[in-house]
């Protein structure tokens, strides 16, 4: 069964593969993939793809890879898992977006991680 409303994504995007592959390879002990989405696994839609079957709920809110070759599209990020509209959403999506970027920033720059712990952050 779909979803009955769209999601949020939050990640990182890039026409050349090998870009995806080192950000997903730096973070792979905090932020190991569930899951490798392609072609295969989606209708295409013209300027968008759809999941031929919908993301089992237990894959939200965890990092994902997706492979387009033929559309020079490649992303790694997580889908969030409330629906867009709701209160909550609106407060807790821009908390989960800093997370996750805070996250793989810090992994891909440990300069940046030293600076985080020497100084209060609070989102």
């Amino acid at each position: 069964m779909a979803h009955a409303d769209r999601k949020i994504w939050l990640g990182f995007w890039s026409d050349e593969r090998k870009e995806i592959d080192r950000i997903v390879k730096s973070v792979r002990e905090t932020l190991s993939p569930v899951r490798v989405i392609q072609v295969s696994d989606s209708i295409n839609l013209g300027q968008h793809v759809k999941l031929r079957k919908p993301l089992p709920a237990a894959q939200f809110d965890l990092p994902i890879v997706e492979q387009y070759p033929p559309r020079k599209s490649y992303f790694f990020g997580l889908y969030y898992p409330e629906p867009v509209g709701t209160h909550l959403a609106r407060t807790r999506i821009p908390r989960r977006a800093v997370e996750f970027f805070e996250q793989v920033s810090e992994t891909l720059d440990p300069v940046a991680r030293r600076q985080n712990l020497e100084r209060d952050v609070y989102v």
